[in-house]
């Protein structure tokens, strides 16, 4: 069995981040509203990639916010973790 070799000369590849396109301006504003009465922060690109993610468990692009925000509050942070 053969062994590849590696040498350094070699370009580094590296896993490209796909850029960040705030989607939904409005529902981030009230989201990040919601999180802050409550004691809450986190960045506008956090909320978007959570509330995508349940969005997503309902195989849907984005869902639209409910009327409560005790909801969207609760549904938020099944998709946030505290940061220690």
């Amino acid at each position: 069995m053969t062994q590849t070799q590696y040498t350094l000369d070699k370009i580094p590849l590296h896993f490209r981040e796909p850029q960040y396109d705030e989607q939904f301006p409005d529902d981030i504003d009230r989201i990040q509203r919601i999180l802050f009465d409550k004691g809450y922060t986190t960045t506008r690109q956090d909320i978007q990639l959570a509330w995508k993610c349940f969005s997503e468990t309902l195989a849907a692009n984005w869902i639209i916010l409910p009327e409560d925000d005790e909801d969207v509050f609760y549904t938020i942070m099944g998709y946030l973790d505290v940061k220690i």
